[in-house]
């Protein structure tokens, strides 16, 4: 079901997209822009059912958080005494090339894991404006996906470096197929959040209450 939802204050009118776009906003907008205040009510509604929801659940998020960050403390320190201490340290160029291999594991938990889940609890638990949020959001997403970048070269590097095959296993296609499904969702949002702006608030400001997504 089509159905937008409609928050008017007292700057200007945006316009949420929700699951897909009108096209009679183009050719009938006089007739649309009277559905506002039926639109405002719905997401009223709609926000009052979500608020429900989770008041059913009976679980806050934000004590969650304290878990998760005890466990990407306790992970993280782990695997940095495990590749510091065990295994040598770490190297970008080494002749022992198991110094290189140590950057996967340290920068795939520390960018991916813990820097990724980072990004995803601060957009629910920080209480900030949600353009903030949106910006710190997509910010911590890339430096996670820069590190598991740079993780996923560390393995090629010391392969290559050492006569290892690449892509042998199971564990290697499923990195190559996560990291970059990963990449292709930061990039198209990053992509996404930056036309919307400028051509909503540039090109064409008087439609921008046609482009104000709200993810």
């Amino acid at each position: 079901k089509q159905h937008l939802k409609v928050t008017v204050n007292n700057q200007r009118r945006k316009t949420i997209l929700h699951s897909y776009f009108y096209p009679s906003f183009f050719f009938f907008p006089s007739f649309e822009l009277s559905r506002f205040k039926i639109l405002e009510e719905e997401e009223e509604e709609d926000e009052e059912e979500e608020e429900d929801s989770s008041m059913a659940i009976g679980v806050e998020a934000l004590p969650l958080t304290f878990v998760a960050h005890a466990l990407a403390v306790a992970g993280a320190v782990m695997v940095l005494v495990w590749n510091l201490y065990y295994r040598g340290g770490l190297a970008w160029e080494a002749t022992n090339k198991s110094l290189i291999f140590n950057l996967h594991p340290v920068l795939m938990l520390i960018g991916l894991i813990i820097i990724g889940g980072e990004a995803i609890m601060s957009y629910k638990s920080l209480p900030l404006k949600k353009e903030v949020k949106k910006v710190i959001h997509l910010g911590l997403h890339a430096i996670a996906i820069i590190l598991g970048s740079v993780g996923i070269a560390a393995a090629f590097k010391n392969h290559n470096e050492s006569n290892i095959a690449n892509l042998y296993s199971l564990h290697s296609w499923l990195g190559i197929s996560i990291i970059s499904l990963y990449g292709i969702q930061v990039s198209s949002h990053s992509f996404h959040s930056i036309f919307i702006f400028f051509y909503s608030d540039f090109l064409c400001p008087n439609l921008s209450i046609f482009h104000q997504h709200a993810c």
